[in-house]
């Protein structure tokens, strides 16, 4: 800084004063121009060091001349620190600082504590001098420093949260420190070792190391156990410094671990997993861990352990892990029980252990087999099908099979064909594998199967079960031809099939012939009956010769290798007579329905047999045959005789009828017989039409028809279609339907039709005779629908949400009428109701409505224009609609609302009345209605009760409008506020909080004890029982300004054993300090004492009529 040295200056000054008055002839009148000074000063006492305190010096002359010059400079006797100019220029002491402005302010800058005396003196050029004396008084400047833990137990090797807060009031300093305010810190440590870290930095103990204002999180690492002492010093930039001290509690790092199989058993040389879960409780702690296993004792054998990664770990050697959850596993190759110890041990020496139990077990396998099928045939193999399987690891294991047959006999064979011996092992591998079995008797055959592994696991027995029966053949005989004459071969065939591929079966044929004699013949080879013969499985053919009329019956008898014998009959009938038949009809045509002669002649070979006959017809149209008077039908037999035979035939329907005549002789000969007839239709023309093409619902008009014949004569039928609905009735008044056929007279008759739903009518008549000739005729006829007028209006155009209107309406019938009608209603864009006949109904909701004048009531219950429009269907589907506008807007009524509370004192539990006001500034509309919410600032306080109901905080209570009492009870003896939100339906809402101001009860704390007094002498002690209403620990308390006034105290009497109740003035109390007592009895010897070791009950009562809550205790001796 700049240094103030006026001496010189000083100097020259006064050498030319002296030569101005060495000049001067008037020297009286100079040296009578001194004049006196007043120097004064103002500064502020208190301050604190390096805070500059602003000191104003004033110097006034008692007259001004020039020719006077004015100085001063200042002494320290008391303190450290200097003073600076307005320029912040230090000023030195003793420095001569020149008077220029007799107005001047400097600053005193303190650099250490304490009282600061200075002394300031001023003198003008005449050597007039005024002296000051100026005391600062210079503090540190206040700062907190706060020292805390982050937890009870420290964790050792661990860093552990420890904070440091320092505050300060004012940020004074070492102006040579450029303005630093950091704190300047250290720390010891008494009865254990660690360090400080600050993020990644650390501090050892001893040495300094700076911390800025605020908080700062320290992580502490300790390195041995025990209870730590940190002393920790922090000094202010001023200097001023704080020490603070901090217990820490060091532990070990707690850790869990767990080992975890995945089961309890594992197959033979395969591996289990057994979780390894290892947690730390810092998981940012540099502790280490190391795991190790072990087998114990009494394990069946040892095993393979692994890590995590594949690594075979030894028996009893620790390697390293780090926390987390592991999957190792386990395999041995031996059987047996095995509990495995692992070890976790951590850097600290904390050991823990945890165990598995695994039992090596055999690979368990299953074997299921069955058979190809149950049922077999004698000397035929069957396939037998097996299964063996495992789901564990079977590399090393090998299967053996052996059977034993318990019924039946029979041969097991390998695939290969191999013979496999009852009661043998088979080696048989994993998986589906097959053998044979080939039954050699019938009947059932029981078979057990049983496999074995090398290990002498038995799994089975695998029973099958099969029935032997003989072989499936199919053995048919027939005759081609059922009857033959004397002496004519007739062929016999045979067919034998293998229903299965048998293998080394044989075949043999036998025959024998009843009714007659007869022979076979394998082509001209008589085969000799009786004799069996070697035949092969196919189709083949014998002929048969008899030598006589009659029925010959040919058993046949086939024999298998395995001796199964089938039986299979032909019979064939040999006969001698025979005949011919013709069909000869009197007319080639003729019209439908008209009949015709025909002469059927039998004639018989030989002449004369007179054989019976039996006939029956077919025709390739419609027909009937009439024989002696009796109809028939195509089919149907009738009889013949021997001769010529008058029948006549009737075709039902035009065309070519292509007859034929089937004849049976009694001798079972068939002969056939064809003719031909024509038959044409009569015909006919058709017409029809209606009276009216066009008619309403309801109408009814004719429908006319004509029938004339232009070639011969039949009798008719009509029948017709129709698309709509209507009514059609014939010309006897009965209601015909499309599709059924009716009678009708030839020339006009009539029909009718009614409408009865609109649209157009189309139906297609037809008309048939009996020669089968068919025509048709259209006819429409359109109906239209009945119809009306409809129309709506609404009583006004503007209205409130949630208010009805009035909507008239009127349905007028145009025409007959007669219909009924249904109504309802849409809203474009809006939602409402519509009320009629005490029923409301929503948008699209159908309901019947009359005809004529009607009204209903209509309810907007959304904001807008509603274009309301009303649809009206009749029962003859015809739609009308009409509308009406109405614009709803939403009543809003707007109110104040006054919450108010009694004025009686408010305590914890005891109810106190709230009325909540509403008012509404418009008027009120009784349809609105109010509801109220009530919440807390802050927890939860009471309940509100209104109308005998109790409700709780942010529960809906339905309000009355207009003064709405109610009762608060307080659960709470802390002063709370209520908030309050009260709406109504239209929306409007008002909120109010309301503070209430609890008078809190009193609480007391009470001891009892027995004391020894006035011990000395000859006298020995008295003995006193005293109750304490304060001590050290606690004291009895008043709140809310209130003062203790009474005590009451229940104690129990040991000598009256009851309760002496003493209700005391508070204020009357013995004792010191903060102790103070109530003495209950004083006797000079202790077993007088009525009141020791005896229950109390004791309770305080406050200035505002308050009692406390009862505590208890008893007597105790000290």
């Amino acid at each position: 800084m700049k240094k103030i040295t006026p001496l010189h200056i000083v100097s020259l000054c006064l050498f030319c004063l002296v030569l101005i008055l060495a000049c001067s002839k008037d020297f009286d009148s100079i040296v009578q121009d001194s004049f006196d000074f007043s120097f004064t000063e103002d500064h502020e006492n208190d301050g604190f060091v390096f805070e500059a305190t602003k000191t104003d010096f004033s110097l006034k002359p008692e007259k001004v001349v020039t020719t006077v010059a004015y100085f001063m400079k200042y002494s320290i006797e008391n303190g450290k620190g200097y003073y600076l100019t307005s320029e912040n220029d230090t000023i030195r002491q003793n420095d001569t600082i020149f008077v220029a402005d007799f107005d001047m302010s400097f600053n005193y800058m303190p650099i250490d504590t304490g009282a600061h005396k200075v002394k300031v003196l001023a003198w003008d050029s005449n050597k007039l001098e005024k002296e000051l004396e100026l005391i600062y008084n210079t503090s540190y400047a206040s700062f907190s420093f706060l020292l805390n833990k982050g937890t009870d137990d420290f964790i050792i090797n661990s860093k552990n949260p420890v904070s440091a807060t320092l505050l300060r009031d004012k940020d004074t300093g070492d102006p040579t420190n450029a303005g630093n305010q950091e704190f300047e810190v250290s720390y010891q440590l008494e009865n254990g070792t660690g360090k400080l870290y600050l993020g990644d930095d650390s501090y050892a103990p001893g040495n300094s190391f700076v911390l800025p204002k605020g908080v700062t999180d320290f992580g502490y690492l300790p390195e041995t156990l025990g209870e730590h002492r940190l002393t920790m010093t922090a000094k202010a930039p001023d200097g001023a410094t704080i020490t603070r001290e901090l217990v820490m509690v060091v532990g070990n790092l707690n850790f869990t671990f767990r080992a975890t199989a995945a089961s309890t058993q594992v197959e033979l040389d395969t591996n289990i997993a057994i979780n390894i879960d290892l947690q730390t409780q810092d998981e940012e702690s540099d502790v280490t861990y190391d795991i190790s296993h072990s087998f114990s004792v009494g394990s069946e054998g040892g095993g393979t352990v692994r890590d995590q990664n594949g690594g075979v770990m030894d028996a009893g050697t620790f390697r390293p892990i780090e926390p987390g959850n592991y999957n190792f596993t386990f395999k041995d190759d031996v059987l047996g029980q095995r509990k495995i110890y692992f070890d976790v041990r951590d850097s600290n020496g904390q050991t823990k252990r945890d165990s598995v139990e695994i039992e090596v077990a055999n690979i368990p396998f299953t074997f299921s087999g069955n058979a190809e099928s149950n049922q077999v045939f004698v000397n035929q193999r069957t396939q037998l099908n097996f299964n063996i399987k495992s789901n564990g690891n079977t590399s090393n294991i090998e299967y053996f099979l052996t059977y034993n047959i318990t019924e039946g006999n029979g041969k097991v064979r390998g695939v290969n064909g191999d013979n496999i011996q009852n009661n043998t092992d088979y080696q048989v591998g994993l998986g589906n594998f097959s053998l044979f079995y080939t039954p050699e008797t019938l009947g059932n055959h029981k078979i057990s199967f049983l496999i074995t592994d090398n290990y002498g696991q038995e799994v089975g027995p695998v029973e099958i079960d099969l029935e032997a029966k003989q072989l499936e053949l199919d053995f048919n005989a027939s005759a081609n031809s059922s009857e033959v004459l004397v002496g004519q071969r007739g062929a016999i065939s045979l067919s034998l099939i293998e229903k299965g591929d048998y293998d080394g079966v044989t075949y043999e044929l036998n025959y024998f012939i009843t009714g007659g004699d007869g022979q076979l013949y394998n082509g001209n080879s008589p085969i000799a009956p009786s004799q069996y013969f070697t035949v092969t499985p196919g189709s083949f053919a014998y002929d048969f010769i008899g030598q006589q009329a009659g029925t010959y019956e040919i058993s046949f008898l086939l024999r298998d290798s395995n001796g199964q014998i089938l039986e299979e009959q032909v019979t064939v009938v040999v006969g001698n007579n025979d005949f011919s038949v013709t069909m000869t009809p009197s007319k080639a045509t003729e019209f439908s329905n008209n009949p015709v002669g025909i002469i059927v002649n039998i004639d018989e070979v030989p002449d004369g047999a007179n054989d019976t006959y039996s006939a029956f017809y077919s025709s390739s149209q419609n027909g009937s045959m009439m024989v002696n008077g009796v109809s028939y039908g195509p089919g149907e037999n009738f009889p013949l005789s021997p001769g010529s035979n008058n029948i006549t035939y009737t075709g039902l329907e035009p065309g070519q009828h292509n007859i034929v005549l089937s004849v049976e002789s009694g001798s079972d000969v068939t002969r056939t017989a064809n003719t031909t007839i024509t038959f044409d239709q009569v015909d006919f023309t058709f017409t029809g039409g209606s009276q009216s093409s066009d008619i309403s619902v309801g109408e009814i008009t004719s429908l006319n028809f004509n029938i004339s014949e232009s070639v011969g004569s039949s009798d008719y039928t009509m029948r017709f279609t129709m698309n709509g609905n209507a009514i059609i009735k014939d010309s006897n008044g009965n209601v015909v339907s499309p599709g059924n056929i009716y009678n009708v007279p030839k020339g006009n008759f009539n029909w009718s039709l009614e409408g009865t739903d609109d649209g157009n009518i189309s139906m297609t008549f037809y008309a048939k005779n009996d020669t089968g000739l068919e025509k048709s005729v259209n006819i429409s006829v359109g109906v239209a629908a009945k119809d009306y007028n409809f129309t709506a209006s609404g009583s006004t155009q503007q209205a409130y949400t949630e208010e009805e209107i009035d909507v008239n309406f009127n349905i007028s019938e145009i025409g007959i009428g007669g219909d009924t009608y249904e109504m309802y209603f849409s809203v474009s864009g809006n939602n409402g109701s519509f009320l009629y006949s005490g029923t409301t109904y929503s948008a699209g909701e159908s309901f019947t409505v009359p005809v004529g004048s009607f009204s209903g009531k209509y309810t907007g219950t959304t904001e807008g224009n509603h274009n309301i429009t009303f649809t009206v269907r009749s029962s003859s589907d015809v739609e009308k609609t009409a509308n009406i506008n109405v614009n709803y807007e939403v009543y809003e009524e707007p109110f104040t609302l006054n919450i108010s509370q009694s004025s009686q004192d408010k305590y914890i539990n005891d109810p106190f009345d709230i009325t909540a006001i509403t008012n509404a500034t418009s008027g009120h509309d009784p349809s609105v209605t109010y509801t109220m919410v009530f919440t807390f600032t802050g927890a939860s306080a009471g309940t509100m009760r209104y109308k005998g109901i109790t409700y709780s905080e942010g529960e809906t209570i339905p309000l009355d409008y207009g003064s709405a009492p109610m009762q608060f009870t307080p659960e709470t003896d802390e002063s709370f506020v209520i908030n309050f939100l009260i709406e109504n339906s239209t929306g409007q809402s008002q909120t109010e909080s309301e503070s209430i101001q609890m008078f809190k009860r009193p609480t007391v704390s009470a001891k009892g004890e027995k004391h020894n007094i006035s011990c000395g002498g000859l006298n020995g002690c008295d003995y006193q029982v005293r109750i304490y209403t304060c001590f050290s620990a606690n004291c009895s308390e008043a709140y809310n300004g209130a003062s203790l006034e009474q005590v009451e105290i229940r104690i129990l009497n040991r000598g009256t054993n009851n309760w002496d109740t003493k209700i005391l003035n508070y204020n009357d109390a013995k004792g010191s300090g903060v102790d103070r007592y109530f003495e209950m009895e004083t006797e000079p010897s202790e077993g007088k004492l009525k009141y020791l070791d005896q229950p109390y009950e004791v309770r305080v009562r406050d200035s505002n009529g308050q009692w406390s809550d009862w505590t208890s205790g008893s007597v105790v001796r000290v």
